[in-house]
């Protein structure tokens, strides 16, 4: 029953999308552009369907399925923008000062454990919340394979790279850099590891 549990749904974006296009009479990308990616500069960042103009400088591997040959409409408002490490530290950065919202009460919200879940790692609306303690928070997301950023609020402090490996096995080389994610350091857009 609603309110009893929650999980990540693509499905949910696509409907929250829809949504949005009924209320504003505009189409999705358009109203992410102008309320979020205008406002904060992100002039690097596009809707990968509608505005990213496509080339053969890039392409995302699945073993050897080469997704460049795939029309990036099916992830609608559950993702598809196409962006650089630095307009994501941008974005990360409004959301750990929680500029990006008009009401403060969206972004804890966002951040409530849904009932049932474990309290100290969860996912929340639409992001990953990991507490060490009541001072110390990770919000972080995983993006389309092996895009991550993690958001350090209390720090004021985003993390973001990039594997470029469709195979890895995310879940143990997260395991493995999460000590280093906490750590702070001076690791710029550029610094490969």
């Amino acid at each position: 029953p609603p309110g009893e549990k929650q999980h990540y749904s693509s499905g949910n974006y696509h409907l929250l999308g829809l949504v949005i296009e009924a209320a504003t009479n505009k189409p999705y990308h358009e109203v992410v552009r102008e309320l979020i990616f205008q406002p904060l500069g992100m002039n690097n960042t596009f809707e990968a369907s509608e505005e990213w103009k496509r080339g053969d400088y890039l392409h995302h591997y699945v073993g050897p399925l080469d997704l460049s040959a795939y029309h990036p409409s099916s992830e609608f408002a559950d993702g598809g923008f196409v962006t650089t490490a630095t307009d994501l530290v941008v974005f990360g950065l409004a959301l750990a000062n929680k500029s990006i919202f008009d009401r403060p009460d969206t972004y804890n919200a966002m951040i409530k454990p849904p009932k049932g879940s474990n309290p100290e790692n969860f996912i929340g609306l639409g992001i990953w919340v990991r507490k060490i303690d009541e001072e110390k928070l990770m919000l972080s997301h995983a993006g389309y394979f092996g895009i991550f950023f993690a958001i350090f609020p209390d720090e004021n402090r985003v993390v973001a790279f990039s594997l470029a490996q469709s195979h890895a096995n995310l879940d143990a080389f997260f395991k493995q850099i999460e000590p280093l994610l906490w750590q702070k350091s001076q690791i710029t857009t550029d610094k490969r590891l």
